[in-house]
Formats: structure tokens, sequence, C-alpha cells
């Protein structure tokens, strides 16, 4: 939870790289956490990686975060 909570503090000031880093360390140590993929997407977006972030928003939606599947509308057409 650290890593997802500083994370999600990052993205909040615009810290976008370790907003992802922090993500992607929350991912290694739980790989079904819906909520840190979604918003390493969104830190993705933020820094124009959208085919990562597209990868990110389907695996969120796949993982049964609803809110994820309205990312993959509006970001990955």
């Amino acid at each position: 939870m650290a890593y997802l909570n500083r994370g999600i503090a990052r993205y909040v000031i615009r810290n976008y790289k370790e907003a992802i880093e922090d993500f992607t360390s929350t991912l290694k140590f739980n790989p079904k956490h819906s909520e840190a993929y979604y918003n390493r997407g969104l830190a993705k977006i933020a820094i124009g990686q959208k085919d990562g972030a597209c990868i990110d928003f389907k695996k969120a939606g796949q993982l049964g975060l609803v809110q994820a599947h309205e990312a993959v509308k509006v970001f990955c057409k």
C-alpha cells in the first residue's frame, strides 16, 4: 500500500515518472492490483506513453476496475 499511496501523491504533484515507478513496485508485490494498473496508465498518458497506458487500462479492466473501461474508450481509440 505504501508504494501505491506514494505513487498517487507523486501523480498529484505531477511527478509522473516517479509515480510510474511506484505503481510498478506495487505490481511487483501484487500483480493483480487493478488500481495500480489504472493509476500507472493515467501517469503514462500524462507523459505521452499512450500505448503503454492502454495496456495498463485494459489490464485494470480485466481485473474488474470499472473506470478502466471508460479510460480505454477515451484514450485507446
